[in-house]
């Protein structure tokens, strides 16, 4: 048994009530249950706009039904393809709890860049938009819209975009939620669709497979690319006995898009992920690996596999039969897990002819039999970010409740060009000498590299360090942004336009939402819980819910970092505006009684957005200004505390009050 990390706590089993999936293996769960059984690979050739041959794992989703016209893109089309079969579950779910008690967590690495690098291309030929395009179709909120329509759940929503491995941590978050109590049931929803900038990235960093991916296989070469969206209703009880387990979650402080030599973040997420689900390791019957068919990244997973589980485990990728789905591939391969243990058997590790001999772990060539109860998911990604999945029968025993906390407000930090701190901006003092963050935090080299939106964050981050009053190698972080790197992003559509070049590596791994977090973990050395999160204008509220919930389940203190670009030429928001970060120190205190009256999260909504008096400030329109009347109320008054309260259901209130 390998040491534990002791200061987490035991998650509460969360039910699985509903699953489905579609991806190249079929349009309904149905479907792609029966290619998996069958084992043989739907991956077709790419393109050929594409400079570089290899095989892609593409479908032709219909149009979504009249009443969500809308929403109508391809990302909504795969999400609502999945999200139909479950839909009377999820229906009954709203009825039995209450709309406002089911939350929304989504997950998406892309969101909705097929649609924006259409328009992106008319724009530039037409100095407008196409009609019908809004800043929406981008923003990664309009996924969370679109389920808030389809479902009518009204709890708390966003998005969690950490690259391929956005779903695994939004099912994290999901059970965070019900183990707190503040939701009875989740629904969490993991969609990516294939696009130029994906693909062209990917070739630039030279990791396209050939031909149809062969993960773990001697002769291996490279990934292939999916597409695809999986959706899973959990719940605080119901029907079913496979229960989502627990997440484990770490991150490698190694490299941007390199694997950690000795697969330390995997082994952290994978101990993580048996402590706080209180199983050993020969508990767990099946491994579906995050192996996507790179020489590196296969090596790396299989060492830590038998070390923190030992080599008899049958362990198989389904991503040869998928292809890598990205954001969507954890919700994907957690469903694919859910179903085999369900029916009883383990899918095969398609594309596996000649057995790497470096590989160590038993792996499933042909799919197998099985009585096993309780299995593992991996899902690894860009910024060293990691998260392990346990599915299945829980062990016997309860887990306690969680205790009600204060959480405290100990420190906040600000930064917008002309005003650096959150004194200056507070005292209205403009300064000529701070267009760009300092960004100290950042090594010369990582600053050089390093994007606007990257540098804002190290500098409100570094900014809460900087008295020594937390320990930035250690502390978790929960960063929010409701746009993610686009500028970036604006500039590789405009390489797009060369339309067979590949994309530069360092452009394109700078692209994904979590960047920052990947880059300040390497230079802090801090492989601690960290996730990026968007929810449109609502972004600081929901960076709050997904930190007390952490908190609250867990305990210690943690860092919410807020942060948006200024407003670009492509794509606009209706209103520009300047950019804006700012960060937030959070501790959990036990044993305090509440300082505030019972509310419900429209308090949390309430105190996070612009107070009348920054109303007429134009930062106040940036996303990651909805925190600038809490900023204000704990910077003037000195002491903020946020309460879960028990009243006739436990609910987050947001209350200030002068220093004892």
């Amino acid at each position: 048994m390998l040491p534990m990390d002791s200061a987490l706590r035991p998650l509460r089993p969360c039910v699985v009530t509903a699953y489905s999936a579609v991806n190249v293996l079929g349009l309904c769960m149905a479907e792609v249950a029966a290619s998996m059984a069958r084992g043989t690979t739907r991956l077709q050739p790419s393109s050929p706009d594409l400079p570089i041959r290899t095989f892609v794992g593409a479908l032709s989703p219909p149009k979504l039904p009249k009443e969500f016209v809308r929403h109508d893109a391809r990302l909504a089309r795969l999400t609502w393809l999945a999200l139909s079969p479950i839909s009377n579950a999820v229906a009954r779910a709203v009825d039995r709890w209450g709309a406002s008690r089911v939350a929304i967590i989504a997950a998406s690495s892309t969101g909705g860049m097929a649609e924006t690098e259409e328009a992106f291309k008319y724009c530039r030929r037409e100095s407008r938009p196409p009609d019908g395009y809004t800043f929406d179709r981008y923003s990664f909120d309009a996924l969370v819209q679109f389920l808030e329509q389809a479902t009518g759940a009204s709890g708390p929503r966003f998005v969690v975009s950490t690259a391929c491995a956005s779903s695994a941590k939004a099912l994290g978050s999901a059970q965070r939620l019900l183990t707190l109590g503040l939701a009875d049931a989740v629904l969490v929803v993991g969609a990516d669709s294939l696009c130029r900038l994906t693909l062209h990235g990917f070739g630039g960093l030279k990791i396209l497979a050939t031909e149809p991916c062969k993960p773990f296989d001697l002769n291996r070469d490279g990934i292939s690319i999916g597409e695809g969206a999986a959706a899973v209703l959990l719940e605080q009880s119901g029907a079913g006995w496979v229960h989502l387990l627990s997440v484990g979650e770490s991150a490698d402080a190694h490299h941007l898009t390199a694997p950690h030599p000795e697969g330390l973040g995997a082994v952290n997420a994978m101990t993580l992920a048996l402590q706080l689900a209180r199983l050993q390791p020969s508990e767990i019957g099946y491994v579906n690996a995050h192996g996507t068919g790179t020489r590196l990244n296969d090596q790396v997973e299989s060492d830590a596999l038998a070390r923190v589980l030992g080599s008899s485990v049958p362990v198989s990728s389904t991503k040869g039969l998928t292809g890598h789905l990205l954001g969507a591939a954890g919700a994907t391969e957690a469903v694919l897990t859910i179903d085999a243990l369900v029916r009883r058997v383990l899918p095969a590790n398609v594309g596996l002819t000649v057995p790497d001999p470096d590989v160590t772990v038993r792996l499933v060539d042909r799919s197998l039999a099985t009585n096993a109860r309780r299995a593992l998911s991996n899902s690894f990604a860009f910024g060293g970010c990691n998260a392990s999945v346990i599915v299945g029968e829980p062990p016997l025993g309860s887990v306690p409740a969680c205790a009600p906390s204060s959480i405290h407000v100990v420190g906040t930090a600000f930064w917008a060009p002309g005003t650096p701190t959150v004194a200056a901006w507070l005292e209205g003092r403009e300064t000529t000498h701070a267009a760009e963050p300092p960004a100290a935090l950042l090594g010369l080299r990582a600053r050089g590299r390093a994007s606007l939106l990257t540098r804002m964050f190290a500098e409100v981050i570094g900014q809460t360090g900087a008295n020594g009053a937390v320990d930035l190698s250690t502390v978790p972080i929960v960063f929010g942004s409701a746009y993610g790197e686009v500028g970036t992003t604006v500039r590789l559509l405009a390489e797009l336009e060369g339309e067979r070049v590949l994309l530069s590596p360092l452009k394109f791994q700078a692209s994904v939402h979590n960047t920052a977090a990947g880059v300040l973990s390497i230079e802090t050395q801090n492989r601690a819980f960290s996730t990026s999160i968007a929810a449109g204008r609502y972004t600081a509220a929901m960076a709050l819910v997904e930190a007390f919930a952490w908190l609250g389940v867990h305990g210690g203190e943690m860092i919410v970092a807020l942060a948006d670009e200024a407003s670009v030429a492509f794509p606009a928001p209706e209103r520009p505006h300047p950019a804006v970060a700012m960060a937030f120190h959070l501790v959990a205190r036990e044993h305090e009684p509440p300082r505030a009256s019972a509310g419900r999260l429209s308090s949390l909504r309430k105190a996070t957005t612009r107070t009348s008096r920054d109303s007429a400030d134009p930062r106040a329109l940036n996303p990651a200004a909805g925190a600038l009347g809490l900023m204000r109320s704990v910077a003037l008054r000195q002491y903020g505390v946020v309460s879960l309260v028990q009243g006739d259901g436990p609910s987050w209130v947001a209350d200030f009050v002068p220093p004892v």
